[in-house]
């Protein structure tokens, strides 16, 4: 269930109890109303049609009576429990643990010691008188029989260290160091930051899937048991970026964003209208990003990009630019930003002593050539370049004169369209890239 569902209905296993009892008689009803009804098309009569009625229609009651009790366990406090999916090693020991109880079940009771009733009660001559003799004697008919033997105890113990072993091994667990997911999010860009108990997403949004944020997402997000983002960063208002982010907040009951963080521009910008009026609603805090701004995050997250918040007619021009620093690790998230963008991008960043070579590239506009210019490469250096897109994208993404400028460089590109979600996970001092779910 946690494998694919990431939840734990908290009242499932007591409702099983009161509706599984009812399917005999729901598959009675549903075979003896195709049986009357079949009969009614060869004999058209009054009784055989009011029977089958009758059959279908407690059908129906049953099936309305299993939809309003689940509806009603739902709405109940702590109704489902979020763990997340545990990894295949976990699930396969915790079914160890499981057999394991069975086990310790199916060996034979032993007892041990020897009775305690009928046995004189100890005298200390004189001390005790004849009644407290009488009512030491009736507390230990209270007592046990026999004590248990050392190995019914060991059993239990071995018993309850399985059993809690058993849900420590359902927790969800927590990345250790930073965690950059990057979504395969099909043609836009998504990314999931978490780092010593804090989440953060950068865009999340798809143009090629119009139900991405109900069908990936919140899925995604339930998945790793985050049921918080503390901010949530949109880089420009393009649909390929946003639209995760717009269903969370006008949809999702079970997914909350504290905080969005939207680029300077943005605050006259009648295009962030509907996302805006959406976090007010859902109680969310707005911020706006220009350059010299700093995030609140473990990691060090500097916006050098946009410059103030003058208008500008060109959405992805709009886009953020923000290097994170975890330790000696450096990433430069870049949107769609095109060309003069990074040009403007670099100078803040000479201005501010924060120009430095970095180990991952997020390639601005998923691989446009009119993007990733060669003055950003050969002035950041970076080791990967992080390429997200769709494939077989009507735009061409990544273009060949990108691929061409990075193969140059010997920048190895990252592609979400070859290896669908990909994970950068850092200490600090080093750095490791993973696509668990290569397309191959």
């Amino acid at each position: 269930m946690l494998w694919h569902f990431f939840q734990f209905p908290l009242y499932g296993a007591a409702l099983n109890l009161f509706l599984l009892p009812l399917l005999p008689y729901l598959l009675g009803s549903i075979l003896l109303s195709l049986l009357f009804y079949s009969l009614v098309l060869l004999l058209p009569l009054p009784p055989l049609s009011f029977l089958a009625s009758v059959f279908s229609g407690s059908g129906c009651f049953i099936l309305f009576l299993w939809r309003k009790l689940c509806r009603l366990s739902l709405s109940l406090p702590f109704s489902l429990i979020t763990l997340g999916r545990p990894r295949a090693e976990r699930i396969l020991l915790a079914y160890l643990l499981l057999f394991f109880l069975g086990f310790l079940r199916s060996l034979p009771e032993k007892s041990g010691g020897k009775g305690r009733r009928g046995k004189a009660p100890f005298r200390f001559g004189s001390v005790f008188s004849i009644r407290s003799i009488r009512s030491i004697r009736s507390l230990s008919s209270l007592l046990p029989a026999s004590l248990p033997s050392p190995r019914a105890a060991l059993r239990k113990l071995l018993s309850l260290l399985s059993l809690l072993f058993f849900f420590l091994l359902l927790l969800p667990e927590r990345p250790k160091g930073l965690l950059i997911s990057a979504i395969d999010v099909g043609q836009g860009d998504g990314f999931l930051l978490e780092c010593k108990g804090k989440v953060m997403s950068v865009d999340c949004g798809s143009s090629s899937n119009e139900r991405f944020g109900e069908r990936v997402l919140e899925p995604f997000l339930l998945s790793k048991a985050v049921l918080t983002i503390d901010t949530a960063l949109i880089t420009h208002c393009d649909r390929d970026h946003l639209s995760g982010i717009e269903y969370l907040l006008s949809k999702s009951t079970q997914i909350r964003i504290r905080e969005l963080i939207l680029p300077a521009p943005a605050e006259e910008d009648p295009r962030y209208g509907i996302l805006k009026r959406l976090a007010v609603r859902r109680g969310c805090r707005i911020r706006y990003l220009k350059n010299g701004d700093m995030l609140a995050f473990p990691s060090s997250l500097r916006c050098c990009y946009p410059e103030n918040n003058e208008p500008i007619e060109e959405a992805n021009s709009h886009s953020i630019g923000m290097l994170l620093a975890y330790g000696n690790f450096r990433m430069l998230f870049t949107g769609d930003m095109p060309e003069e963008a990074e040009k403007k991008l670099l100078k803040n960043l000479r201005a501010a002593g924060a120009l430095c070579d970095i180990d991952i590239l997020k390639a601005a506009h998923h691989g446009s050539k009119y993007s990733s210019s060669e003055e950003l490469l050969d002035s950041l250096h970076p080791e990967y370049a992080l390429l997200s897109y769709g494939r077989g994208n009507r735009y061409g993404h990544p273009h060949r004169e990108t691929l061409s400028r990075l193969e140059e460089r010997d920048i190895l590109p990252l592609k979400t369209g070859e290896l669908g979600e990909i994970q950068i996970q850092s200490d600090g001092k080093r750095f490791h890239i993973l696509a668990p779910f290569a397309k191959g």
